[in-house]
Order: C-alpha cells, then sequence, then structure tokens
C-alpha cells in the first residue's frame, strides 16, 4: 500500500516513557512524512520536550486542554500526508513493521480507520488483563455499517491508542468532537460507519497498553460511556429503528446493549483469566464488569439524576460545570 503517513502522539496524562514511543516510531519500517506530538500544557518540562523533539525530529503542540478530541483535532490540522498515525504517549509498539500493517489494511478506498491491538503487560493484574482482552482478542476483522445490527456499541469501541486513519475519511465524516464527555472516537467510528465507510482492527498490529484502572474509575468511565449513548442517540444506538433505509429494509440500530456487553466481558473474562496465570479470577473480575453495567445504565438516564450524583459519577467534573 502506497501513501504518506504522519504520526501524532498525545499526551494527556502524566507518563515516564515516551522517548520509548518516540525511539519506537522512529525505528518503524515505514518512516513518517511528519512526527507531532501534542502534550497537554505543564504536563513535561519544556527543556525535555524541546531534547525530545530535537532528537527525534519531531513538532510540539502545547495545549492547554481538558479533552481528548481538542488533542486529536490539533495534531490532525498539523499533518499533511494521506494517512494519520495516532498513539498514545504511553502506547509502546511491539514491532518494527507496526505501520506497515496498519497501512496494508488500508488497500480499498472505503476503509476509514484501522485498530491496534492493544495488548496489557504481564505487570497487569490479571483482572485488568483479561477485561482488556475481551475487546481486544487475536483475530483480526471488518466492521461495516451492518454489523451496528450485530454488535451494536461494540462496533464502536476502539481507541486512539494506536490507530490509523485516512485522512481523506475526514471529508466525510468531519473531524472529532472537540468537547466531548468520552471517547470521541466511538462518535467518530459510529459516523464513519452511517457514512458507509468502514473500520479495521489488526490483531497483528500489536502494542502494549495497560487500561490501569480502579473500580471506581471503571464506574465512572462506564457511566461517562453511557450519558455518550443518551446524549447521541441516533449516533450510538440508544433508538428503536434506524431514520434510513440500507440494502431496501430498516435496519435497527442496537441489537446489544452495552449491558449485555459487560455481561460478555465477565463470562469471557471469567473464563479466560487462567491462561493469565490466575487460579481463580476471584469475585473482584466479575464485580468490575457489574460494576460498569451499572454505571453504563446510571449514565443512559443522567438527566433524571441530580447534578450532583452526575458529577459525582462521571470522571469529569469540570465537564458538568458549565454544560
Amino acid at each position: 500500500m502506497n501513501g504518506s503517513v504522519d504520526a501524532v502522539i498525545t499526551v494527556t496524562d502524566q507518563q515516564d516513557n515516551l522517548s520509548e514511543v518516540l525511539k519506537s516510531l522512529r525505528n518503524q519500517t515505514i518512516s513518517y512524512k511528519n512526527l507531532i506530538i501534542a502534550v497537554r500544557t505543564g504536563l513535561l518540562e519544556e527543556a525535555v520536550l524541546k531534547e525530545l523533539a530535537a532528537k527525534y525530529h519531531a513538532r510540539t503542540i502545547l495545549l492547554d486542554a481538558d479533552y481528548e478530541g481538542m488533542f486529536f483535532n490539533a495534531g490532525l490540522k498539523a499533518c499533511t500526508s494521506d494517512f494519520v498515525l495516532f498513539m498514545d504517549g504511553s502506547a509502546s509498539p511491539m514491532r518494527n513493521d507496526l505501520t506497515a500493517l496498519l497501512l496494508e489494511d488500508m488497500k480499498e478506498e472505503y476503509t476509514a480507520v484501522s485498530f491496534g491491538h492493544l495488548v496489557s503487560d504481564f505487570s497487569a493484574p490479571t483482572r485488568s488483563r483479561a477485561q482488556q482482552s475481551f475487546f481486544y482478542q487475536e483475530v483480526s476483522g471488518d466492521y461495516s455499517f451492518r454489523d451496528i445490527y450485530k454488535y451494536g456499541m461494540r462496533v464502536f469501541m476502539h481507541r486512539n491508542a494506536c490507530a490509523l486513519y485516512r485522512r481523506s475519511a475526514f471529508e466525510k465524516t468531519g473531524v472529532f468532537e472537540n468537547v466531548c464527555l468520552s471517547r470521541p472516537e466511538y462518535l467518530w467510528c459510529a459516523r464513519a460507519l452511517y457514512q458507509d465507510l468502514t473500520i479495521h482492527y489488526n490483531a497483528d498490529a500489536r502494542v502494549n497498553y495497560n487500561l490501569k484502572r480502579s473500580l471506581k474509575a471503571a464506574f465512572q468511565d462506564s457511566f461517562d460511556c453511557g450519558v455518550l449513548q443518551a446524549m447521541y442517540p441516533q449516533i450510538l444506538g440508544m433508538t428503536v429503528q434506524m431514520t434510513r433505509i440500507y440494502d431496501d429494509r430498516p435496519y435497527p440500530i442496537l441489537n446489544v446493549s452495552m449491558g449485555e456487553i459487560y455481561e460478555d466481558q465477565r463470562d469471557y473474562a471469567v473464563t479466560t483469566a487462567r491462561k493469565y496465570g490466575a487460579v481463580l479470577p476471584g469475585p473482584g473480575l466479575s464485580f468490575s464488569c457489574l460494576l460498569k453495567k451499572l454505571g453504563d445504565r446510571l449514565g443512559k438516564y443522567y438527566h433524571r439524576l441530580p447534578l450532583s450524583f452526575v458529577r459525582a459519577f462521571s470522571s469529569r467534573r469540570e465537564y458538568w460545570a458549565v454544560n
């Protein structure tokens, strides 16, 4: 697959392996036309950032922002290539042909994005590794509009921790939501599918990335996702039937709910935990998935809850101060 590639690394939380990520990207078999680091102001010392930028020939963008979509869009605006690779500042490629693998997925013009396989480090808790592996399994796949009926929200649930986008696809879908309570990637994927584009998951494009979260953080994250569905019902599947006709017949937007997805995640995590070295998965694993199901349920009905409850349940208190 031919085409130039830019890489955008977003650094929105404190982490200490940005240098390793930059080194790994520079060692990729495909070189980047532009390497851009979008950093939240104050996270890294200015001298350290300048040193890294000079060493790896990268451009830096400092943003005094709170929302991921702002970092994605700032990086995207600085890109000029046919394809844009988004990487999280704490995600480390596990092979030097990662970009080449993702680029190979973009042969078809209707493929909008290819997402990488986020793999938990062995140092992560068994519960976290088993749960993460539910969303990032060992089989690659393409997803189109039709798959919304079969998989529900799971079709949209991908992360920009490692994702290669076709830049021209943004002409159809628009850019990411700047001020989005949670997961602007989900909204973008949904819009891409509604434009008859497809998204790809590449199980071989492996990236070391741990979603280490406390039970409280997991609950808040699922609550925010529930709120997101309620705020964008026509996009994320809260309505009963499509507002458009596909292949001459109506398709329901959502056949599999988030609650069902979390139940499947619990069952999958429990049955697969042993391969990560656990004799018994423990009650914490099941409880975590059930807690996320509760968070999602409450989030969908956030408008019926007191604002004080909503702010306590959400991971972004600042969002509710102005919205």
